[in-house]
């Protein structure tokens, strides 16, 4: 699966178009928490450690797909390390040290 463009049903896409500027920042706040400078995570430990936390947990209850596409975003923003092939379970990623 590539992350890099994701595909969403209709009812996600009606989510994910009713974010605004703030909510993204929330989300990639929450995700840059899940992510170590010192270990390489993999994106699903990344995704799914930030999925349970809150305010992800319960205003947001987004696909676990957008999430690993915001963490794709976060890699040029943020200038993380990453390592493997983008997709869940083989990609690994870092913060700078």
């Amino acid at each position: 699966m590539n992350f890099a463009n994701p595909i969403y049903n209709p009812e996600q896409q009606v989510k994910i178009t009713a974010l605004n500027s703030n909510d993204l920042d929330v989300i990639d706040q929450s995700l840059l928490k899940s992510i170590s400078s010192v270990y390489f995570y993999k994106i699903n430990r990344i995704v799914g450690g930030a999925m349970i936390t809150e305010p992800l947990k319960s205003k947001y209850s987004l696909p676990d797909t957008f999430y690993a596409h915001r963490v794709f975003l976060l890699i040029d923003k943020y200038d993380l390390i990453y390592r493997g092939e983008f997709e869940f379970g083989k990609c690994e990623i870092r913060k700078q040290s």
